[in-house]
């Protein structure tokens, strides 16, 4: 713009030079001529505007005193009356009006024009100008000037079609008028691709918008407003981004709920709450959190009712009028549980005070080993109820109390942190399970079972992790026996006696081998029957019974003949790993039976036992952490 300023000035100079008014001679008010001619010689700006003025007072068509008025004013920087007075002298007819006069006004008038930001007006000054001129000198400059300002305005096609009119005479001016052609050109390429990147932008072609507006950034990082436009795009491509992100994850969440798998998309839909809260997200979560609630509690329900018919089958009364009374009171219309009370309650009143008090015992005993310390201590306290001195129910009363305080001894401050923390853990372990990674799966949800044991369904879901590292765990042992250290030459003497005797399958001619060779193939009841008719044969055979309690582990029986096999493994005091979750079977079986002799009390006592013992190790552990 200042460019433009520069050759305006210097061509309004150059056209004023060419001839000074000598109005002042021929004009007949000689008045009027007199003060035009005082004015011409006047150093004072101020007081040659007075005299023009005064001239022009005198004779209103004097063209010549117009025209050095409007001067005047520009130099002053008064462009409005500059502008006035050259519009007012371009506007009179007068018999003194020449072309070049009329030239120099259309130049003044463009000058002004453009410094008054009136470049339309500028703009059609020149046109007139070059209309009128003759000279090629004074057109190539007309011309040059009229596409400097539609170029600066960013009207690249109508500068190229001002420009080109020039044939190259005179040659002086082909250089300048090259470059700025060239400009021009580059920038309506820019201006083409602006075009259609705004057009992109508009019907939501964002990516498409983006690319175009960089290559014009890559050309001209001043174009326009090029930058803004990228910042705002990349700021809506963003949005669109996690859009279609939220929209894949709500999609996955609605196939876990219409799968059933509501822990999952409970999880999806917590995490989305937090990150990118809104209506819809918010009724979905509602949505299916009462839906879980609802599938947690009918499961629960089930659960409570399967027990109370076992205890009932086992003739177990208190804790069968204990699950069903804590089924009426969540559900009075949940199948035949109140019938299923009354019949529990009938038994209980035939029942004789020292069973009662041993099926009670037992009932509170098993509660403590679940940190079930409401259902615990109501069992108990009927024990003390009915017998004060019973074996220790006073301490196991007082251990509940103990377990009871600490719970409530925990800030209520710090409530939000650990749900917080909860929440993560178990997505982690949901997540984990998933992709079946059941070794990291069971880390994360015994971190959530020791800061909160009865959160959710945790204590389910480690039982099913369990299992499936149970039945990972005996396959490979099986493919690999560490006590099969002639397992090489073994399977070797398989192979001869395959080749000796194909026909008759002789080469599994030893029970122990086709054992283990079906544990191998995963057939874990022909395993377990081999087993079993060996035991049969040789009931004294002690090392049998390990392999044959693991197999039936692995096949989660609970039968009685399981339950014999599992009661000569603590009898015996048999080395297995799978000793404590023997023992809680067993305890679990006399539970359920209401057994009380010397083999139940010991299964349970010791089943008590391993659970201090952990409760203890938890503490000394967390003791000495917090040390």
């Amino acid at each position: 713009m200042a460019r433009i300023v520069r050759i305006l000035l210097g061509l309004s100079l150059c056209f004023t030079l060419l001839t000074a008014p000598s109005a002042g001679e021929q004009i007949k008010n000689k008045e009027a001529a007199r003060y035009y001619n005082m004015a011409l010689k006047e150093k004072d700006p101020y007081q040659k505007i007075a005299y023009y003025l005064k001239a022009i007072e005198l004779e209103p068509k004097f063209i010549e005193a117009l025209y050095n008025l409007g001067l005047t004013y520009k130099r002053l920087r008064d462009y409005n009356n500059a502008y006035t007075y050259f519009m007012k002298a371009y506007s009179t007819e007068s018999d003194r009006t020449t072309e070049q006069l009329q030239i120099k006004l259309l130049f003044e008038l463009a000058f002004v024009s453009q410094k008054l930001g009136k470049l339309t007006d500028a703009e059609d000054a020149l046109r007139g100008a070059f209309a009128l001129a003759r000279e090629p000198v004074a057109r190539a400059q007309i011309l040059y000037l009229l596409g400097r300002i539609l170029y600066e305005q960013g009207r690249y096609e109508d500068a190229l079609t001002e420009l080109r009119k020039y044939l190259g005479s005179p040659p002086e001016f082909q250089m300048q008028f090259t470059q700025l052609i060239n400009q021009a050109e580059e920038m309506l390429k820019l201006e083409q691709l602006y075009r259609q990147a705004e057009a992109a932008q508009k019907s939501g072609q964002y990516k498409l918008a983006r690319n175009l507006y960089q290559q014009i950034f890559d050309q001209n990082q001043d174009f326009r407003n090029v930058t803004r436009r990228l910042t705002e795009l990349d700021s809506i491509l963003a949005v669109e981004s996690e859009k279609q992100t939220i929209q894949v994850t709500l999609q996955r969440a609605e196939k876990y709920e219409k799968e059933g798998r509501l822990e999952l998309a409970l999880a999806i839909y917590e995490d989305l709450a937090q990150r990118k809260p809104s209506d819809e997200i918010k009724a979905r979560l509602q949505r299916v959190q009462e839906a879980y609630e609802k599938k947690r509690q009918r499961e629960e329900l089930e659960r409570e009712y399967q027990a109370g018919l076992n205890a009932l089958r086992f003739r177990n009364w208190a804790a069968a009028i204990y699950s069903f009374e804590k089924i009426i009171k969540t559900d009075p219309t949940f199948k035949d549980a109140r019938k299923r009370l009354a019949q529990a309650q009938k038994g209980l009143e035939n029942e004789n005070i020292e069973n009662l008090i041993k099926q009670y015992y037992a009932n509170g005993i098993a509660a403590m080993q679940n940190r079930d310390w409401a259902r615990a201590e109501e069992a108990l306290k009927k024990v003390a109820n009915l017998n004060p001195n019973y074996l220790d129910v006073q301490s196991l009363l007082q251990q509940i109390e103990n377990e009871k305080s600490l719970a409530a001894a925990v800030p209520a401050t710090s409530n939000a942190p650990i749900a917080s923390e909860l929440d993560s853990l178990y997505q982690e372990a949901l997540a984990l399970m998933d992709q079946q990674s059941w070794n990291e799966a069971l880390v994360v949800l015994e971190k959530i079972r020791l800061r909160a044991p009865d959160y959710r369904d945790v204590i389910d879901l480690v039982a099913t992790v369990r299992a499936q590292l149970t039945t990972a765990g005996l396959a490979s042992a099986a493919a690999a026996s560490p006590k099969s250290g002639s397992s090489s030459l073994l399977w070797i003497g398989v192979a001869l006696s395959a080749i000796i005797f194909p026909v008759a399958g002789a080469f599994l001619f030893i029970p122990g081998v086709r054992a283990r060779y079906y544990l191998m193939r995963g057939n874990y009841l022909a395993a377990a029957q081999i087993y079993e008719r060996m035991l049969e044969k040789n009931p004294g055979k002690i090392k049998l019974y390990r392999p044959l309690a693991d197999l039936y582990l692995l096949m989660g029986r609970k039968d009685e003949q399981a339950m014999k096999v599992f009661k000569m493994i603590v009898r015996l005091n048999l080395a297995t790993p799978k000793q404590e979750e023997i023992q809680a079977l067993l305890a679990q079986n006399y539970l359920q039976e209401g057994k009380t002799d010397d083999d139940a009390i010991l299964v349970l006592e010791a089943a008590l036992k391993a659970e201090t013992q952990r409760l203890q190790s938890g503490d000394q552990k967390q003791q000495s952490n917090g040390a």
